[in-house]
């Protein structure tokens, strides 16, 4: 009873494994300005290919046409050769090395030196033997064609890894640690990954995967996670040799992006596929007349709930004309001479409801719309979801 009870006592503190997703993020660059994730795509693909879709959209006009191209005629000629000669399958690539989490992150090179561009692919196999198989065989066909002259074997910080060595006296860079696999065309990028697989806390979660859960996008299959301080030279340099017909523009964007924290954006697929945008701001960092549309609560719900339920498609908006107005009028350029926004809408529909009560007809306007055509049949739904928070 004794030893059962100890048993139970140490599986219940045991801490519980990490996700694939997780161990991939805990060796990425948490600095990168755009992170790509796609988790569990094995899973989904099979969804996606026993669904009602994978047999409707063969028989259609587009599906006919894409099955049919050129290119996807290529790629499966180039599958049907490449794959058996790296001793793999389609299958096998789905199942054991792609299917739990792939990665890829980047950081552009400063404005003067954009050949300091940064970028590191991230595989977390669900079997390492599958895809050292694939390296391995990868490295001996292109060596016995000469695109690869040799692959050496280093050493940093005691752990290996492997740099590819090409015949124009350049080189690629790979290594697999803690289950994770990366490569990368820079050595300093590779050696990083052997860093922070040393030194990153196995506990808790990591920095990207804190930033997803922020912005609601921790369980979507695909991400594209955008940090925007390795961007802001970039912005700043386009608002200061912007021409005067888009500086306007420009500089408001430039605001916004001041005082955004980070942004995704993201598909979920369960019984929808739903598309998102999420945004995250420094409230105290926007100008006011932005703040209420880009921050603080906004009850959308019913907006949504005008839309018929059998819609194939729907829109719903929860806005004031007039703040609209005020928003566009700060954006679109005036030209010399001529009406601004509001004093054209003012010289159209003054005349029609009277100039005094314009006003008041704008701000009733809102702040719910929709639009929504109903067939009567049963469809499935695509959402496009538009996220905010503080």
């Amino acid at each position: 009873m004794f030893r059962t009870t100890l048993i139970i006592v140490l599986l219940a503190a045991a801490p519980a494994p990490a996700a694939p997703r997780d161990e991939l993020l805990r060796v990425a660059p948490p600095d990168a300005a755009l992170v790509v994730v796609v988790q569990n795509a094995r899973d989904h693909a099979k969804a996606v290919l026993a669904s009602p879709f994978a047999e409707w959209l063969p028989s259609t006009a587009l599906g006919k046409k894409l099955l049919g191209s050129a290119e996807f005629k290529q790629l499966r000629e180039f599958g049907a050769v490449v794959l058996p000669a790296l001793g793999t399958t389609q299958q096998e690539v789905l199942d054991d090395v792609i299917g739990d989490a792939i990665g890829f992150a980047y950081s552009p090179g400063p404005p003067d030196r954009p050949k300091e561009e940064r970028a590191v692919i991230l595989i977390r196999p669900r079997k390492p033997e599958a895809l050292v198989k694939i390296v391995n065989n990868l490295n001996n066909i292109q060596q016995k064609n000469g695109e690869l002259k040799g692959v050496a074997t280093r050493t940093y910080n005691g752990a290996e890894y492997s740099e590819r060595q090409r015949p124009d006296g350049t080189s690629e860079f790979y290594c697999l640690r803690d289950g994770v696999f990366a490569f990368s065309s820079s050595e300093a990028d590779v050696k990083a990954v052997l860093d922070r697989a040393k030194d990153a806390p196995k506990g808790g979660d990591p920095e990207l995967v804190a930033r997803m859960k922020k912005l609601g996008v921790v369980d979507a299959v695909a991400v594209i996670l955008v940090n925007p301080r390795p961007l802001d030279a970039e912005v700043k340099a386009r608002v200061a040799n912007a021409q005067p017909d888009e500086k306007r523009f420009l500089e408001r964007f430039a605001e916004v992006w001041n005082a955004l924290e980070s942004a995704a954006v993201s598909a979920s697929l369960d019984a929808d596929l739903e598309l998102a945008l999420s945004l995250r701001f420094h409230p105290d960092k926007l100008p006011p007349d932005l703040k209420k549309w880009l921050v603080g609560p906004r009850d959308g719900g019913a907006s949504a709930a005008l839309v018929p339920k059998d819609a194939l498609f729907g829109f719903a908006g929860h806005i004031k004309a007039a703040e609209l107005i005020d928003l566009v009028a700060s954006i679109v350029p005036v030209p010399v001479g001529k009406p601004g926004v509001k004093e054209t809408i003012a010289q159209t529909f003054g005349p029609i409801v009277g100039r005094d009560n314009l006003p008041l007809v704008l701000d009733s306007l809102g702040p719910n719309i929709r639009r929504g055509p109903s067939r009567r049949r049963r469809t499935r739904t695509c959402r496009r979801s538009w996220r905010r928070s503080r």
